[in-house]
C-alpha cells in the first residue's frame, strides 16, 4: 500500500501540466515562427545536399545535449523510421578515450575542435547542440569546422546572444530552460530524420536554383 508521505500531492501534479503547457507554447511558437522554420529547413537542405555529395553530418554536444548528438547520429547510421541505407554521420561525444586524452593533454575546451580537425571533411556539415550556446569547447568545435570548409549549425536558443560567431544555420528556440530546449532539439532531430528518410525514399530530392546557389 502506498503510503500517505509518497502521494503525489496536488501541487505536485499540476507539476505535468505546467511542463505541458510549456512544452505546447514552444511547439505553437515553431509552428507560427516563419524565421525558425526558414532556417529549420535550410538545415534539412543542407543535411540532403551534404549526404548527396557523399559528406558526413557531424554531431558535437555536452551533457544532454551530448546524449541528443549520439542518439541522432544513430538515427542516421541506422534508421529512424524507413531504411534508407546506412548514411554517414557520427558524434564526437562518444569515444571516452580520445575526448580524455584531449583533455588532459590540452584542454577540455579543445575536445571537439581536434577531433574535428582529425576527421572533418570540407564539405561536410557539423550540428553543434547547445542550449545556452556559451560552451566554450562547442564554439572552438564550429570555428574549426568553418576554417576547414564544413558547414555549420548551432542549434541553441535565446540564451545565445552572439551576433559575431560566423555560423551557417542558427536555431534558435525560444526559452531559456534546459529541458524543454533540449526536448524541442531532440523533437526537430527527429524530424529532420524523418524528412531525409522521405525524401531519399522517394527520390524527391530537388533543389531551386537560389538554393544551389546558396550552397556553392
Amino acid at each position: 500500500m502506498v503510503q500517505e508521505s509518497e502521494q503525489i500531492t496536488g501541487s505536485q501534479k499540476s507539476k505535468l501540466k505546467e511542463s505541458l503547457k510549456e512544452y505546447r507554447f514552444l511547439l505553437d511558437w515553431f509552428s507560427n515562427s516563419p524565421d525558425a522554420q526558414e532556417i529549420y529547413f535550410e538545415i534539412v537542405l543542407c543535411v540532403i545536399r551534404v549526404l548527396k555529395s557523399g559528406n558526413k553530418i557531424i554531431f558535437i554536444g555536452n551533457g544532454g545535449s551530448a546524449a541528443e548528438a549520439s542518439h541522432l547520429a544513430g538515427e542516421f547510421v541506422g534508421k529512424c523510421l524507413q531504411d534508407v541505407g546506412a548514411q554517414p554521420a557520427i558524434a564526437l561525444t562518444d569515444s571516452g578515450p580520445i575526448l580524455t586524452a584531449i583533455a588532459n593533454d590540452w584542454t577540455f575546451e579543445e575536445i571537439f575542435s581536434r577531433q574535428i580537425n582529425a576527421i572533418g571533411r570540407k564539405g561536410d556539415l557539423l550540428i553543434a547542440l547547445s542550449t545556452s550556446g556559451k560552451s566554450i569547447n562547442v564554439l572552438k568545435g564550429l570555428q574549426m569546422g568553418r576554417s576547414m570548409g564544413l558547414y555549420t549549425s548551432l542549434w541553441t536558443s535565446t540564451q545565445y546572444k552572439s551576433t559575431e560567431d560566423k555560423i551557417d544555420y542558427i536555431l534558435k528556440i525560444n526559452s531559456e530552460k534546459t529541458t524543454r530546449i533540449q526536448e524541442i532539439h531532440l523533437f526537430l532531430g527527429h524530424l529532420l530524420c524523418e524528412y531525409v528518410e522521405d525524401l531519399f525514399q522517394k527520390d524527391k530530392f530537388s533543389l531551386s536554383e537560389s538554393t544551389e546557389k546558396r550552397f556553392q
